[in-house]
């Protein structure tokens, strides 16, 4: 897969281009099926597949203060996007000024001038354009319009409701990351760059790992959870305690990795884990001695669940 800007010489080459558009947070199992239908697609008429995305997420542009958590940062989505046979991802910068832009001068002046769009597959609720207000039949009238066609993919359901974005985010927040695997079709990762702490955990015979995440990346709900974790070639289970550390009258929020069979220094590394199950709330104990007891079982309880998965 190749990565492309709104620059690149590339879109003037483009051979019967079959794209979608979308911000794509997350490539979730809905995500999944789009790419999996602009593979099919492409290979058949033997033209080129394209995921068109932006950066940086448009609700940071038109609702700021409302925007979501992400999902997935910029490079985490190219990376999924590697997992797959896409011939190429082109990365759009997200500004006001093509938030204000019509849908039919957006499909004209972008996907058919700048793209040469020959077949578009989207997903059942997609929406583009100025407020979005572009919708299935917009597209539609305008792929006549325009010579090409558009499929649109029936949604990818989870309880019977169909995956987004939204729906995972919320079942994140609230701890929930085996509902939320399932609908990602993959655990849920943070990565983040390890930072020094207060020291407490080593005292305690668990000593921890602090993660600084990416501003804006959705870290999960309060509570301790077992998690696989990757750094390099390196694979080992452990604990994250996400809270504020009521044990210690801590005042702002932190992730805490404990490690299993691990020894050395991660300061100042890079460290990718993997939320597997939440086990319990974050609650104060009475004094570090009985924190260290939970924490024992609390271990006990993650390895088995890790061993089992």
């Amino acid at each position: 897969m190749e990565v492309l800007s709104p620059s690149s010489n590339v879109l003037q080459n483009l051979r019967r281009p079959v794209v979608t558009v979308g911000s794509f947070d997350g490539l979730h199992r809905a995500h999944q099926a789009i790419l999996e239908e602009i593979e099919r697609r492409a290979e058949r008429i033997q033209g080129h597949s394209l995921v068109m995305t932006f950066e940086p997420h448009p609700r940071l542009v038109v609702d700021r203060g409302n925007a979501p958590a992400l999902l997935t940062t910029r490079q985490e989505k190219l990376d999924l996007l590697k997992q797959w046979r896409i011939d190429f991802t082109l990365l759009w910068p997200f500004t006001e000024p093509l938030a204000s832009l019509p849908a039919s001068r957006f499909v004209k002046e972008i996907l058919h001038e700048r793209i040469g769009v020959h077949e578009m597959v989207i997903g059942h609720d997609h929406a583009f354009g100025h407020d979005r207000r572009g919708r299935l039949k917009t597209l539609q009238d305008l792929g006549q319009q325009f010579y090409f066609t558009v499929t649109a993919i029936e949604p990818v359901l989870y309880e019977n409701k169909p995956i987004s974005s939204t729906r995972i985010r919320r079942r994140l927040e609230k701890g929930d990351v085996v509902a939320a695997a399932q609908m990602l079709g993959r655990p849920y990762e943070l990565e983040g760059s390890v930072v020094r702490g207060e020291g407490r955990g080593r005292g305690l015979q668990y000593p921890t790992a602090n993660l600084d995440v990416p501003q804006r990346k959705l870290i999960p709900g309060d509570g301790v959870y077992a998690v696989r974790w990757k750094r390099n070639s390196d694979r080992t289970g452990g604990l994250v305690n996400i809270g504020v550390r009521p044990t210690f009258t801590g005042t702002h929020r932190t992730l805490e990795l404990h490690l299993f069979d691990f020894q050395g220094s991660l300061y100042g590394e890079q460290v990718r884990i993997q939320f597997i199950e939440r086990i319990r709330e974050e609650r104060k104990f009475t004094s570090g001695r009985s924190l260290t007891a939970q924490m024992k079982k609390d271990e006990q309880t993650a390895r088995r669940l890790l061993a089992a998965r």
